[in-house]
């Protein structure tokens, strides 16, 4: 019924080996058989190659290759056309299962930020063990700010404190830039690198969306109890003012505000992550 609210979502489940992935279905245009992708050796790892939907050529990821999975050729996978902000683009996915019924409140959906990841203070995304992130969040509670799960499965985005203090800039330059499969996840992957990460959370009632954010370990030098800060007219609302620490001074940017999923500061904020930021700290 026009008008009213939908308290279930039609999801289309796919599958990479033995895992399983759904997609809202509102947002799907078709799907399509991969031997009409026209494959590009050339292009990155993450991008299959083109298909020709209607009257143009839209790119198609391959979920495998940025999900980490080890790649494999074009035969006997499918493609799913989804539709997101005007423009359309294809998923390389192995199987195609059906599709199935949910509940809202058995989703839990990527914050908007995710969608725009190709900012600069943005490293990717990074899958954690959802247990180890329990584990690391015990006095959080039952580690229920995720940003998104699949099978016990946790993603966090991974934050570079360049870009947090300044004017964010353009982000990624590939043609296919503004697609939300093009995050910067995508090159960090290429570099084939692997590390060690904090994963920390955003004060409760201070966000939109559930939210989970990490950090290079390489990257953080020390967490602090909060401090009192001294506060610094003129400075843009996400910085929140300077700190003391060892016997330097820091200035303390409010990470939510920063990175637009909060409208205020949150008192609640009870640590603070002193970060490397190229030759400063954070």
């Amino acid at each position: 019924m026009t008008g009213s609210k939908r308290d279930t979502v039609r999801l289309l489940e796919c599958a990479i080996e033995q895992d399983h992935y759904c997609f809202d279905t509102d947002c799907i245009a078709g799907v399509f058989q991969s031997s009409s992708v026209h494959a590009d050796d050339s292009a990155s790892p993450e991008i299959a190659g083109a298909l020709t939907y209607g009257r143009q050529e839209i790119p198609v990821f391959s979920l495998r290759t940025i999900l980490g999975y080890e790649s494999h050729t074009l035969q006997r996978c499918h493609v799913v056309v989804v539709r997101s902000r005007g423009m359309h683009f294809g998923v390389l996915v192995d199987l195609v299962l059906g599709s199935r019924e949910a509940n809202f409140d058995q989703l839990s959906p990527l914050p908007r930020i995710a969608w725009n990841a190709d900012k600069p203070f943005f490293d990717g995304v990074a899958v954690l063990d959802q247990r180890s992130r329990r584990a690391m969040n015990a006095d959080h509670g039952d580690g229920s700010r995720q940003l998104a799960t699949r099978e016990g499965l946790d993603i966090s985005l991974l934050i570079a404190p360049q870009g947090l203090l300044g004017e964010p800039l353009d982000g990624a330059s590939s043609r296919w830039r503004g697609t939300p499969l093009d995050l910067t996840a995508l090159r960090y992957q290429q570099q084939n690198q692997t590390g060690q990460i904090m994963v920390f959370g955003i004060p409760e009632g201070n966000q939109e969306l559930p939210a989970s954010l990490a950090l290079s370990i390489s990257q953080v030098l020390e967490v602090v109890q909060r401090k009192q800060l001294v506060r610094v007219p003129g400075a843009p609302e996400r910085v929140e003012g300077l700190a003391f620490w060892r016997d330097q001074i820091v200035p303390v940017v409010d990470i939510s505000l920063a990175l637009g999923i909060a409208n205020s500061h949150a008192p609640s904020a009870t640590r603070l992550v002193i970060a490397r930021n190229c030759q400063q700290q954070l």
